[in-house]
């Protein structure tokens, strides 16, 4: 991108954040395939880096009213972006199923022998609340923190010896 345009895109931050739509539409213009080559950079998916330039382009309209100096918008932009590609990225490796958790060990026994729904029944409520919300609803540790009121570091701990106690109590069926 050269000086000229960078001189031009502070000018269009600057419009933007006095309401005109048409400088928003001549950032995308200006931005898009930009952002998109810097994002290419560091992450093959396309739909993720598309995802991130949308996310990018919103935090722009929203950010541009607060922004104090219309200097550098360019760098301010894309590090926008890669910070929204990381989250993007940490979510999608964060994503994790209830079938992926326990996999090996449901997929290696008879389960007409067993049930896991037997060893669920045998939790107490507020476990059995856990597993749902982490694996059901798909919640992240401190959101169902927030919605249990309970640490999110015991949340954790209690997520961890619900797994521990299934993969074992797993295990002994299996050798039985």
């Amino acid at each position: 991108m050269t000086s000229e345009d960078k001189t031009r895109l502070n000018k269009l931050i600057k419009k933007v954040s006095l309401g005109e739509r048409e400088a928003f539409d001549d950032i995308y213009s200006l931005m898009y395939n930009v952002l998109f080559c810097f994002l290419r950079k560091y992450w093959s998916n396309e739909e993720v880096i598309k995802d991130a330039i949308i996310a990018t382009f919103e935090t722009i309209f929203e950010k541009s009213k607060t922004k104090l100096f219309y200097t550098n918008c360019y760098n301010w932009i894309l590090a926008i972006a890669r910070n929204h590609l990381r989250n993007l990225i940490r979510k999608e490796n964060r994503t994790i199923s209830l079938d992926e958790k326990f996999s090996s060990e449901i997929y290696n026994i008879d389960l007409n022998t067993f049930s896991v729904k037997i060893l669920l029944d045998n939790l107490s409520d507020i476990d059995r609340q856990l597993v749902y919300l982490k694996f059901h609803e798909g919640l992240k540790l401190k959101e169902i923190a927030k919605l249990t009121e309970i640490s999110e570091s015991t949340v954790k701990r209690r997520l961890n010896l619900i797994y521990d106690y299934i993969k074992e109590n797993l295990n002994e069926k299996e050798r039985a």
